[in-house]
């Protein structure tokens, strides 16, 4: 309005001049800003192509312009330095997956038609994986699971399908018998639609944790199971004998004057020694008998399912005659006998705890008599 009255107050030739200046700014200011958005346009699709590190745009005018053009300047910075970090982070991610000793598999699930987990789809495999497995990137990629092991079974299609379906994540232990190896696998859904698999093989740690079960109740020296497990199986078959109405023996043993033996020809020998006295225990026993050694030259035996005494008594003294044969050792014949204590269920109805203290009582007496004998647990009086 103000440039209306203005031309209202000027001569022609004024006019003519004013208005002619206007027009030229009428039509050049749009240049300007298309020219300007242009500039930022290509800019912008030249960022979505890829290109990294593009000039920042000249920034000449005060205007709003170029305040647009400056608040371009700077988003196109923070983008570059996004992707820049993005790139970075891929390139650590790329490396930790190329490298890391773990087994790592990506996976699709496929769904049948009820909606239910038929299938899957290898999707990415690292090196680790290869390695572990003995399957290659080239074998698996794009392919389902039947395809590359049709003898698969089923439920491990279900096991994964319960964690893409619930996004649950599921650790377990796998033991692959061609390999006589241990993995411990983890599960877990990184997206909808699909799961990934670590894979550990903890073959190593799991011999030791073996191991040390086994040390925890066995005997070290000879490898029989020591006086924990002795105890646990006494119960165990306690509990048989009284369901089946079945006869058991509790046997406690000592090897006679061996202290002799270790005075004389050393700790070695004696060792050499009892190992070579649970050899010949295993030798005349059947299998669903245990021996144990609790310590020194005590040792155990459990022997159940007897049909009767006299196959107890005959299995006594074959024990007896085959402990006294001598033994070679170390270049020197060693002669050791043996005594016996024993309780036989259900003569004697007690628990599992007061059946190895009776047959402790009786190897007191078999030693007392004489040794190289046995005795049998009679109430107060063994026999």
């Amino acid at each position: 309005m103000w440039i209306l009255r203005r031309l209202k107050s000027l001569n022609l030739a004024n006019k003519a001049a004013l208005t002619a200046a206007l027009l030229f700014v009428a039509g050049f200011l749009p240049l300007v800003y298309f020219s300007t958005v242009a500039r930022a346009t290509h800019a912008l699709e030249r960022m979505a192509q890829g290109s990294d590190a593009l000039a920042p745009l000249p920034v000449k005018r005060r205007d709003e312009v170029g305040q647009m053009l400056r608040a371009f300047n700077a988003l196109q910075a923070k983008i570059h330095d996004k992707n820049h970090a993005l790139l970075q982070s891929k390139a650590r991610f790329q490396n930790l997956f190329e490298h890391m000793t773990n087994g790592f598999a990506l996976h699709e699930m496929i769904f049948d038609a009820q909606g239910v987990p038929s299938d899957y789809r290898f999707l990415e495999v690292n090196p680790a994986f290869e390695l572990l497995t003995g399957i290659t990137a080239q074998q698996v990629i794009g392919k389902t699971a039947l395809q590359v092991m049709p003898d698969l079974e089923r439920h491990w299609v279900s096991k994964y399908g319960g964690v893409v379906v619930s996004g649950q994540a599921i650790t377990f232990g796998d033991y692959d018998k061609q390999g006589d190896r241990w993995y411990r696998v983890t599960a877990y859904r990184p997206e909808h639609g699909k799961f990934a698999v670590i894979i550990e093989n903890f073959t190593e740690f799991k011999k030791a944790q073996d191991e040390l079960k086994h040390m925890a109740f066995h005997d070290v020296l000879t490898g029989l199971p020591n006086r924990t497990l002795f105890s646990d199986r006494v119960r165990q078959a306690l509990a048989h004998a009284k369901r089946s109405g079945t006869m058991l023996a509790v046997v406690y043993l000592d090897l006679d004057r061996f202290k002799f033996v270790n005075d004389s020809y050393g700790h070695a020998i004696g060792d050499l020694l009892l190992m070579e006295v649970a050899e010949r225990f295993k030798d005349d026993l059947r299998s669903e008998n245990s021996i144990s050694r609790f310590g020194g030259d005590e040792f155990a035996l459990l022997l159940p399912g007897l049909k009767s005494e006299l196959e107890l008594y005959e299995l006594l003294n074959r024990l007896l005659l085959h402990i006294a044969v001598p033994y070679s050792l170390g270049g020197q014949s060693i002669e050791i006998s043996m005594s016996m204590g024993v309780t036989v269920y259900a003569q004697d109805d007690s628990d599992s705890d007061i059946l190895m203290r009776h047959a402790d009582e009786a190897l007191y007496e078999a030693k007392r008599a004489g040794r190289n004998c046995f005795y049998r647990y009679c109430g107060a009086v063994s026999s």
